[in-house]
């Protein structure tokens, strides 16, 4: 890489004290429900305009209407954001960012701020909410087994803020499936993207989603790089045909790395089948990375230190990675609402770690993160896990060691 002139420095540091944002130059993002907007964090971007006309009004970066990729970029919503962020307005639309910038952490967008934004170089698609694993921290926007243990549960929640939300009606129940012809709105920009990243759901169990590796392999364009989030419900068969790409990166969403936690946090997936699953790939003839991403929350949170111990025995010489990223969304599994002693506890550990450079990201970073988050919505924590233990039949705080009440 050549050695940047003074000049640009100088505007690099402007941008990182700005609120420029890389996303909407560079990122097309759709939601599972297949609204679009400039990253997979920007949320807020649908306003049902037959429901509230007088919202969708007052909403700048309404999304809805817009059918096409060509459509977003041109849209004077997509503008307004760009115009704001360069203006050092911090959209609400963007809170997950500010909030981690709040208490020193690196947010997307900071970690992106560099990038190329000459052109749409990303394109990333969630494909729906069909999924089958009901996960701690999910929901059912992302999972429809939750959404399904939702419906039969939520009357029993007593937290109106959270039976509110889990009770509000979204266009996912209605079975929609836009993302049926997505591959043929890629084709025409396919050869200049850098990357295509999927998620969901779960895209491998999704036949729509093998019908849109299909028709871009069968296009006989050149492809780029494919990043998937995925729990590890894959096929090899599925893995292999992803050889046409430039390279393949898949993002194992996992939340524990070692059975005991990983078979509480990630029901009702089973470790033994998982590790089988993500241990088959290695051996393939193509460049394929694993990125294990475990998100920091409160029910992980003495799993910590195991996992990064895990990692560094059992995946030396492999082509793998190890992402701890931030919480978005379901606030109340903060790891603020933890007792103090146990923050601490793993700060410490953490700290006397020998942190191997393929994990991401380094201690000082975690810890910042554990001790600078803010308490959230206590009584929507103690009420959303009797809600999924109930279905899950165990007990969390059983498992945990320890209870809400001690809490500080």
């Amino acid at each position: 890489m050549a050695q940047r002139t003074k000049k640009e420095l100088k505007r690099l540091k402007r941008l990182h004290k700005s609120k420029f944002c890389s996303h909407p130059y560079r990122e097309v993002h759709m939601d599972s429900q297949g609204v679009f907007g400039p990253c997979c964090q920007f949320v807020q971007r649908f306003v049902d305009v037959e429901k509230n006309p007088k919202a969708a009004m007052k909403h700048r970066y309404n999304m809805a209407g817009l059918d096409t990729i060509k459509q977003y970029l041109e849209s004077a919503q997509l503008q307004r954001l760009k115009d704001d962020l360069s203006k050092g307005v911090e959209p609400e639309s963007c809170k997950y960012c500010w909030k981690n910038e709040k208490i020193g952490s690196p947010s997307m967008r900071t970690k992106n701020i560099e990038k190329d934004i000459s052109a749409v170089k990303e394109v990333f698609i969630t494909f729906g909410n069909q999924c089958n694993t009901a996960c701690r921290i999910c929901n059912s926007s992302r999972s429809s087994l939750i959404q399904k243990y939702d419906k039969l549960y939520s009357d029993k929640i007593k937290d109106p803020y959270l039976k509110e939300l889990i009770q509000k009606d979204h266009a996912w129940d209605k079975g929609k499936t836009w993302y049926t012809d997505i591959a043929k709105n890629i084709l025409d920009i396919v050869e200049d993207l850098e990357v295509i990243k999927i998620t969901g759901g779960e895209p491998f169990i999704n036949v729509h989603f093998d019908r849109f590796i299909d028709t871009l392999i069968s296009s006989d364009k050149q492809l780029p790089d494919i990043m998937i989030t995925t729990n590890g419900s894959f096929k090899l068969d599925q893995i292999k045909k992803l050889k046409k790409f430039k390279s393949v990166t898949l993002l194992i969403s996992c939340d524990a790395l070692g059975k005991e936690h990983y078979e509480h946090l990630r029901w009702p997936l089973k470790w033994d089948n998982f590790i089988d699953s993500i241990d088959s790939v290695f051996d393939l003839d193509f460049e394929l990375t694993v990125d294990f991403q475990i998100v920091i929350h409160n029910l992980n949170l003495q799993h910590i230190p195991d996992a990064i111990k895990y990692f560094n025995n059992n995946f030396i010489g492999k082509n793998a990675r190890c992402s701890f990223t931030t919480l978005n969304g379901a606030d109340w599994y903060t790891v603020a609402n933890t007792p103090e002693k146990l923050r601490k506890e793993t700060c410490e550990k953490i700290e006397k770690m020998q942190i191997d450079s393929r994990i991401k990201p380094d201690a000082n970073q975690m810890i910042s993160y554990i001790k600078n988050s803010k308490r959230q919505r206590l009584s929507s924590l103690v009420s959303h896990v009797k809600h999924t233990d109930q279905y899950r039949d165990v007990d969390t705080w059983k498992f945990l060691g320890w209870s809400p009440e001690q809490i500080s």
